[in-house]
């Protein structure tokens, strides 16, 4: 856990974002922006990468969930992360792990991908959750 502790440290300081924070079930949390706030869960070894898309849509779930399920196809639409339902089934979830011990410079490039590809998602959720709104 220190390693994963010391290289976000880093990252935050690369990053001038916010230190990490370790909520209660051991997790790190890094605010990137205002708006995109994402999870490190230690794995041994390596690290899972998550953050919140957001709610899905009441309506056309359906629609929404073929769009993901052809995203995460062989990971093509997502760069190897999956898009997923949180337990809860409150929120979407973008999901990458990174099996092998970390350095700051892999942490970096993986991360910046993810917040690419979160962004993108984001996005494409709420125009989604929007058209389907508008279809009621």
């Amino acid at each position: 856990m220190t390693q994963l502790k010391e290289i976000l440290q880093e990252l935050a300081t690369e990053l001038q974002a916010t230190p990490p924070t370790l909520d209660a079930n051991r997790v790190y949390q890094l605010l990137i922006t205002q708006s995109i706030l994402v999870e490190f869960h230690q794995l041994d070894p390596g690290v899972l990468i998550q953050a919140k898309l957001g709610e899905p849509p009441k309506r056309k779930r359906e629609d929404l969930f073929m769009i993901l399920n052809s995203a995460n196809l062989l990971g093509k639409g997502t760069a190897g992360a999956v898009i997923s339902l949180s337990p809860d089934e409150k929120y979407l979830t973008l999901s990458l792990a990174l099996p092998y011990e970390l350095k700051l410079g892999t942490l970096k490039d993986n991360l910046e991908d993810f917040v690419n590809y979160f962004i993108y998602w984001q996005g494409e959720v709420e125009r989604i959750k929007i058209e389907s709104e508008r279809l009621i």
